[in-house]
């Protein structure tokens, strides 16, 4: 009975530990910002697509329209320049 239960909690790390390793590997290959357009301070979103964002609730809202993955062009106002 004790061997059993060992083998059984074995087995469930073991699981944890292979999902775990196969969502970081997955998390890399997710599309993301571009390299070179990195937020930091002075990087503001003006722009999803075809739609103005003026607050972050703007954003909010048009990414909840959004589905995960779906690609989008975002404009992004970087020191007084659009990218």
């Amino acid at each position: 009975m004790k061997r059993a239960l060992f083998i059984l909690w074995v087995a469930a790390g073991a699981l944890i530990i292979f999902f775990s390793v196969a969502g970081f590997i997955n998390l890399k290959l997710r599309p993301g910002i571009p390299a070179g357009l990195t937020a930091g301070a002075g990087t503001k979103v003006v722009r999803v697509g075809t739609l103005e964002v003026q607050t972050p609730r703007d954003l909010e809202f048009i990414l909840s329209q959004k589905k995960i993955g779906e690609p989008g062009a975002v404009a992004l106002l970087k020191n007084d320049r659009e990218e």
